[in-house]
Order: structure tokens, then C-alpha cells, then sequence
């Protein structure tokens, strides 16, 4: 039952109004088979995790619960896996030595119910506080884009992975299981094999990750070569079919996102600590149980001063060995996202992009919370590292500013083109200013593909349908400034006439843009406010009279 509250809790977010991002996938998923694809690649992502998500959404019609429950299953599911691996490289490892080994059934049957309640309560307690106040991992939860499903493709890799190293280098009563180890190696290959051609199939983001995950499995096989004979032909031809097929449909967009790389600096290139913490809470909880540690060494030291010879209990090598996998787990990635956007290769310190090596990051600082000699130094451990991922993540102000559960996107296209459909009169003309990256360099008119890329955020789910217009209004991307503005409709031929622009931004520059649009259209047009902008959350409504300019 504790394992539900984590999407009990997430599920308060599923129905919020998309935002931008979400909002391109609507629009993905508005049109047919072969436009996914395409649609897709604009927006720098791959095609697997949408034509799921087309299919799906084929059978249910698209709502916000029906887009972003996927994300939040795989979440649940990726928090499930990690209270195994914490469990299954702290407790469990226990119970095979000392007395436990007196208890045979219990290695073949599971454990008590006591031992379990026990166990399960502090590695739970931790994984629930931690996800529950990292605002990046509840905000990712419920987002209608793959990266929740890339956490856990990842996670799934390096439990694989993990289980592999477990296989050959522990004794076979620590690595359990049973059967043909070189079997169930092989087993386990293919199946990291598959992960991280997922992973990259999913996102591209994720190939640095997946290239450690390749070199760790080749380095293993090279230290524990698998006889070809106990791979079956027929599988690995399967396998090489699954890589040439992702291989293929992601070649052309890998080059494409390659040329496009620049435009990340915007929002991913900062290499500053204080951004890498804002967006990846290692410092909180290693701080915490680095404190945590040094409290525990001193006292030690203390207390053998004083003439006392207490010594740390040495944990198992299972212990050992899943701290120190988990802690390059996380560690390694880390190094190489950092090391990859500070040499301007391609920048990728942003906390979609680190989400996948946030659980490893967890399993490691639990692993060694755990650890720690007495319950109340674990409950002050714990209590100091939500209080610094409060204060490192900036959890507090944005609370303050209302971005609360169930409302941290703040975008409500969804009232806009609500109230757009309510106001519309025939003759009216829309237009959308999203404030794509894309936008700053395309000229005016803009057309094509494009056209709709740049205004997709009213093209999907939020569509404005007047009763007058069931079929959808058509609205017009608006790139640039006010002059850039007047251009494209001049040459859309959708002035004169009453225009509704919605404005991805605060009301004031709104304001700000529609003042310089006043003196850019005169002397030709006449450009009148109906009312003052309408902000919606972080976008703004207003409407326009345009028309010819008479002199007063």
C-alpha cells in the first residue's frame, strides 16, 4: 500500500492544462500516421514513445489524463524498482550470513513478515520523501513527453547491468537466483541490449548514458566472455534487427538535433554548480549523509579516546558492491552530460536530460543512509536532505508563487481557447506567438510546416472551435516583433479585421508589444485594444481591432 501513495500523489497533477512541451505533442498526435514522425523531429524527438502514444490515444481520444498517464505509470514503476535495488543490496544480503544462514527456507522462500516490515519501511520512507518534495521528478511524472519513460528504460539497464556484475563477481549465494550462470548472463545481456536501444529510441538525449551502459557490458564480457553456443541464433538475429531498425528511423533526426545542438545554450548550457544543483539535488542528500558519516566516524573516535573500542560494523560485500555500482551509476553520467556542455560539444545540463541518473542518484544516498549506526542519526540524515532539496532546488519560492501540486506549469492555454471560443465572431482571425527557439530565426512570411509548428500549441487538443467554425480556427504563428508581426499578416491577408492574439508570456510585455505594433502600423492601420490582455498563468489573451487609420 505505501508504494501507491508516490502516484496518489503525482495523479494530483494529470489533469492540469498542458503546456508548451505537452502541447507539441498534442499536436503530434493530432495527425495522421504518417505526419507523427515528421511532427516529431520538429520538436527534437524520436517516433517510438509517440506512435504508442498515437495509439493509444486512438482508443481513448486525447485529455490530458489519457497523455500523460503513461509517464505516470512509468514513474510508479521506476520508484518500484528502486526500492528493489535498495532492498535487494541491503537487507536481503543480510539474511544470507550469521544467523539467518541457520534459517535455510527463509533464503529460498523470502523472508519474514516482520524481517519485511522492517526492511521495507526505511528504504520506503526515504524514496517517498525524496520524490515526493523533488519538484523536477513530480513535475516529470505527469508530463506528456517520454522522459519518465526514459528513467525507467535507464533504471531497468542498470538493474541488468547490475544483476550481470552481481553474477560475475560475488559468490553465486550473494548474486541468487539460480540456474546456468552463463545462461542467465546472456539472458541479462540481451536484455541491457534492448535497453539501451530503447532508451536512445526514445530520447536522443540519453546516448551518453547508454554509451557507459554499452561500455560497462563490453568491458564484463570481456572480463566473463559468454560461449556463442548459448545464444540462439534466431535471438541474436532478432537483436540486430531491433539496433538496424532504431538505427534507422533515428539517423536522420540525430542529424538534424546535431545542427540544431546551439540552440540548448538557451536553457541547458549553464555549467555553474549553482545551476547543476538547481536541477540535480546530489549536493542535499550527499551532503547530508557525508554529515551523517562524519558525526558517526567522530564519536567512534571519540568514544575510543576515552578508552572505549567500538569499531563500525564492516557491511556485506553485497553492500559494498552496490554502493560503489550505483555511485558510478550516477556519477559517471553526471561527469559526462557536465563535461560534454562545458566543451560546447552539445549542451545538456538540463533536468530533463539528468532525470535518468536521478534514481541511481537515490539508490546510491539511500544504500549509504542505510548504513548509518542509529535510527535517529538516519531520521536527522533525512530530515536535513529534504530541508536542503527544499532550499537547493528552489522548491520554496516557487511555492510561493503558486506553483503548487496540481498547478506547476502555470500555462492555461486550455481557458484561452476556451474563452477564445466563447468571444468569436465571424470574420475574426487568430494568431499565436509561442516563443519557440525555432522563431528567432525564421523569416517572415512563415509557411509550410513550420506555419504549424510554430503555432501548435492552438493546433492539437486546445484548438479554438467556435460554434461559428466547428472544425477548428487556423491560427497564424507570429515570430519575432511587431513589425515581423505585421508582415505575416499582411501576407496572410488577415487585416483588416479583428485579431486575437495569444501571447506566451506576462501581460506586460503583451502590452509592451502591442504599444510598438501601434506605431509600426501607422499610418497605415489603426491598431485598437477591444480590452485590456487577460493573463492566464505565464500566457496573455488580448484582442485587437485593426483597421484602416484615419486621421483625427
Amino acid at each position: 500500500m505505501a508504494l501507491l501513495l508516490p502516484i496518489t500523489y503525482a495523479a494530483a497533477g494529470l489533469t492540469e492544462p498542458l503546456w508548451l512541451d505537452e502541447l507539441h505533442s498534442s499536436w503530434v498526435l493530432s495527425g495522421r500516421w504518417e505526419e507523427v514522425a515528421p511532427r516529431a523531429a520538429m520538436g527534437n524527438q524520436t517516433s517510438l514513445y509517440f506512435f504508442a502514444l498515437w495509439i493509444l490515444t486512438g482508443l481513448t481520444g486525447q485529455s490530458e489524463v489519457a497523455l500523460r498517464m503513461p509517464s505516470l505509470i512509468a514513474w510508479w514503476v521506476a520508484l518500484v524498482l528502486a526500492v528493489h535495488c535498495i532492498l535487494a543490496a541491503t537487507y536481503l544480503p543480510s539474511l544470507s550470513s550469521g544467523a539467518a544462514k541457520k534459517e535455510g527456507p527463509l533464503l529460498r522462500k523470502g523472508v519474514t513478515a516482520a524481517v519485511c516490515q522492517h526492511a521495507f519501511f526505511w528504504p520506503t520512507l526515504a524514496v517517498l520523501g525524496w520524490m515526493g518534495l523533488d519538484r523536477i521528478q513530480v513535475f516529470y511524472s505527469t508530463e506528456a513527453r517520454p522522459y519518465a519513460m526514459v528513467q525507467l528504460v535507464v533504471l531497468v539497464g542498470w538493474y541488468l547491468l547490475w544483476s550481470a556484475w552481481r553474477l560475475g563477481n560475488l559468490p553465486l549465494s550473494a548474486a541468487g537466483g539460480g540456474g546456468r550462470p552463463d545462461v542467465r548472463l546472456a539472458r541479462l545481456a540481451l536484455g541491457g541490449c534492448v535497453c539501451c536501444g530503447l532508451a536512445v529510441w526514445l530520447h536522443l538525449a540519453s546516448v551518453p548514458v547508454v554509451a557507459i551502459q554499452l561500455a560497462a557490458w563490453g568491458w564484463l564480457s570481456l572480463r566473463r566472455p559468454v560461449p556463442p553456443a548459448l545464444l540462439p541464433a534466431g535471438v541474436l538475429f532478432l537483436g540486430v534487427l531491433l539496433m538496424g531498425a532504431i538505427a534507422w528511423d533515428v539517423r536522420g533526426l540525430a542529424v538534424e538535433v546535431w545542427a540544431r545542438r546551439r540552440q540548448w545554450n538557451a536553457f541547458a548550457g549553464d555549467t555553474a554548480l549553482g545551476h547543476l544543483v538547481s536541477i540535480f539535488p546530489f549536493l542535499p542528500w550527499i551532503g547530508a549523509v557525508g554529515a551523517g558519516y562524519a558525526v558517526s566516524i567522530s564519536a567512534m573516535i571519540a568514544r575510543q579516546l576515552c578508552g572505549d573500542r567500538p569499531a563500525m560494523p564492516r557491511p556485506p560485500l553485497e553492500y559494498r558492491f552496490a554502493a560503489a555500482f550505483w555511485g558510478v551509476a550516477w556519477l559517471a553520467p553526471l561527469v559526462v552530460y557536465w563535461g560534454l556542455t562545458a566543451a560546447g560539444v552539445a549542451p545538456l545540463l538540463h533536468s530533463r536530460y539528468l532525470l535518468p541518473i536521478e534514481l541511481p542518484l537515490a539508490i546510491f544516498s539511500i544504500i549509504l543512509w542505510l548504513h548509518l549506526p542509529t535510527s535517529w542519526l538516519r531520521t536527522t540524515v533525512f530530515l536535513g536532505g529534504l530541508v536542503g532539496m527544499l532550499a537547493t532546488q528552489g522548491t520554496l519560492n516557487i511555492w510561493a508563487d503558486g506553483y503548487v501540486l496540481g498547478w506547476q506549469r502555470g500555462e492555461d492555454w486550455r481557458a484561452a481557447s476556451r474563452l477564445i471560443s466563447r468571444q468569436w465572431r465571424a470574420g475574426d482571425r487568430l494568431s499565436c506567438w509561442a516563443g519557440l527557439l525555432e522563431g528567432e530565426t525564421e523569416s517572415v512570411p512563415v509557411d509550410g510546416l513550420m506555419r504549424a509548428y510554430l503555432s501548435f500549441p492552438l493546433r492539437g487538443m486546445y484548438q479554438v472551435r467556435p460554434a461559428t467554425a466547428p472544425q477548428g480556427v487556423d491560427p497564424i504563428p507570429l515570430v519575432g516583433g511587431a513589425a515581423d508581426w505585421r508582415r505575416q499578416w499582411e501576407a496572410e491577408g488577415a487585416v483588416p479585421g479583428r485579431m486575437w492574439i495569444v501571447f506566451r508570456g506576462p501581460r506586460r510585455m503583451l502590452d509592451e508589444q502591442v504599444e510598438r505594433l501601434e506605431r509600426i502600423c501607422a499610418p497605415r492601420w489603426a491598431v485598437v485594444p477591444r480590452s485590456p490582455a487577460q493573463p492566464m498563468g505565464r500566457i496573455s489573451v488580448i484582442v485587437l481591432d485593426v483597421g484602416p487609420f484615419e486621421e483625427s
